[in-house]
């Protein structure tokens, strides 16, 4: 292999500027480069690893599909660990394009975000059930740094605040990544000043959409207890959030040109990606609705019932019709009879998944 230039280069093959001293590590970014097969190693293990886990997490659910207005929310939150993985896998056979592959992972992260908080709100009972639930509670102190500021009261218009703050995050993570696209094709993507305020923007709507989780599992903290409401926020957050600040640290430390830090990211991330699926299948395990199932043990079903029960299941959890109305009726004025429409939406999804059972039963017995 020919010998590398060490330092960083941009996308116009022009030596980047080095970071301070005590942090340029710069020498060692093209390692990748030069270790192509232990990079494709590490990628494909990775990703392949932490699909098996994650597909057997949304297969046990899948199974016992016992509580769709809560299960679907949890199918689509582990659906962001494959997501990465073929993300990381695909960015290394296009690295000149794997920004757009950022893209469609960048629009999946900011769809967990509001995921997790419609499976809170359905541990709750619905958003109505929720909002009456917290009007009867005293009101809530800030937590610190926060503290001397005066004690939020928990109704109905704190729980439509977390929600805009978490549905915030789902339309600007989009919109900024495509805002990125176009500023890739105009050549104004690496420039500092739309790096610093690409960075500024996504730490805003990043610290509003977690701040606002936080308050709200906070808020309803004793109803949640039984459902390991922190470990579900850890799991769930901490794969987004790690993966962004990682990417800015990349480019802080190793390097700044777009293709050799983008190989650096797949590469830390694959191998944190088994991690993070473990700690997902353990907060969101199945074992949770398998004991829900009324004390009634399930017959057991053949192979082409049980494909058409996980078939359905799976079609039911990927039906995103929900997304766009909670989104606008969530910024409009309808808001508490809204919140009414979705608690009686929740029970036609529980009565749903009890006549589909039963339907396969009796195409079982016939």
């Amino acid at each position: 292999m020919a010998d590398t230039p060490t330092g960083s280069y941009n996308v116009y093959n022009e030596p980047a500027a080095a970071g301070p001293p005590w942090y340029d590590y710069s020498e060692y970014a093209h390692l990748v480069e030069e270790h192509p097969a232990a990079v494709r190693a590490v990628v494909y293990t990775g990703g392949v690893v932490s699909a098996l886990i994650a597909a057997r997490t949304v297969m046990g659910h899948l199974l016992n599909y016992t509580r769709p207005a809560v299960q679907r929310h949890i199918v689509r939150i582990q659906l962001l660990i494959p997501i990465y993985g073929l993300g990381s896998m695909l960015s290394l056979h296009v690295r000149e394009d794997a920004i757009y592959v950022d893209t469609v992972r960048d629009i999946y992260e900011a769809f967990v975000i509001y995921s997790f908080l419609q499976l809170v709100l359905a541990y709750l009972g619905g958003e109505d059930s929720c909002a009456r639930k917290m009007e009867t509670l005293d009101a809530m102190p800030h937590p610190p740094p926060l503290c001397c500021l005066e004690p939020v009261k928990l109704n109905g218009a704190f729980l439509r605040d977390c929600k805009r703050g978490a549905i915030q995050f789902v339309v600007i993570k989009p919109f900024m990544a495509a805002v990125s696209l176009c500023m890739l094709w105009g050549g104004w993507f690496e420039t500092a000043t739309y790096q610093v305020i690409l960075f500024v923007i996504y730490n805003i709507t990043y610290a509003v959409a977690l701040y606002a989780l936080f308050y709200f599992v906070w808020a309803n903290y004793s109803s949640l207890a039984p459902y390991k409401p922190v470990w579900k926020y850890f799991a769930t957050k901490s794969v987004i959030l790690w993966t962004w600040y990682q990417t800015v640290l990349i480019g802080m430390v190793l390097t700044r040109d777009i293709e050799l830090a983008s190989v650096w990211q797949d590469v830390l991330l694959s191998s944190e990606l088994v991690i993070f699926a473990l700690m997902h299948a353990f907060a969101f395990n199945p074992a949770e609705f398998t004991e829900e199932d009324h004390g009634v043990a399930r017959r057991r079903r053949g192979c082409c019932e049980t494909f058409c029960a996980v078939f359905n299941n799976l079609c039911e959890a990927l039906s995103f019709s929900d997304i766009c109305s909670d989104t606008v009726h969530n910024f409009t004025d309808r808001y508490v009879g809204y919140a009414g429409l979705q608690n009686e939406a929740r029970d036609h999804d529980d009565a749903w998944s009890g006549d589909l059972q039963e339907d396969l039963d009796q195409l079982g017995e016939s």
